[in-house]
C-alpha cells in the first residue's frame, strides 16, 4: 500500500521532479505514461540560465494531457498540473503551504 497522507497542507500529491538540461526526451516520456486523472500536481525543476525564455512548459505540453505552465511566484498549486520551476529563481508558494522542518532520528 502507498502511503498518500497529506504532508504538505494540500488535499492531493506534490510530486517534485528534477532534471538536468539534457533530459528533455525522459521527461517527455514520463509525462505522456503519467496519467492525466491521477490528481497529483507535478513541478520540473530545470537548471536553465535565467535571462534566456524557456520553452520546457511548451515541449512538456505536447505530451501530456494536463495544462503545463511556468510556475509564477504567489502562483496556487492545483491537481492534475504541471508546473515548470527554475531554479534561479525563487518561488514563495500561496498558503496553504506548510514549511518543511527537518525530521528528528530517534537516537539524537
Amino acid at each position: 500500500m502507498i502511503d498518500v497522507t497529506i504532508r504538505n497542507g494540500l488535499p492531493f500529491p506534490v510530486v517534485g521532479v528534477g532534471a538536468s538540461a539534457g533530459d528533455a526526451e525522459g521527461l517527455q516520456h514520463f509525462f505522456a505514461a503519467t496519467a492525466a486523472d491521477s490528481g497529483m500536481a507535478f513541478i520540473v525543476i530545470l537548471p536553465e540560465a535565467p535571462d534566456r525564455e524557456s520553452l520546457t512548459a511548451e515541449l512538456l505540453s505536447r505530451h501530456t494531457n494536463m495544462p503545463v505552465s511556468t510556475i509564477a511566484d504567489g502562483m496556487s498549486l492545483q491537481p492534475i498540473h504541471v508546473y515548470v520551476m527554475r531554479p534561479v529563481r525563487p518561488v514563495r508558494p500561496v498558503r496553504p503551504v506548510r514549511p518543511v522542518r527537518p525530521v528528528r532520528r530517534q537516537d539524537d
